[in-house]
């Protein structure tokens, strides 16, 4: 997050800070492929770990 968004990006307001950091920590966890999970996406691998337990 510090290096992808905060550093790329200038804020015009706090709120406009918030509201940037919650749409790139959506993307981050549900767009993005992540080397250390295998090029998956954080929400699919969570999911299923949850279908395992249920």
């Amino acid at each position: 997050l510090k290096y992808d968004e905060n550093y790329l990006n200038e804020y015009s307001s706090i709120i406009d800070l918030k509201s940037k950091v919650k749409k790139y920590i959506h993307f981050y966890n549900h767009n993005r492929f992540h080397s250390a999970l295998n090029y998956k996406k954080p929400m699919n691998v969570y999911l299923e770990g949850v279908k395992k337990v249920a």
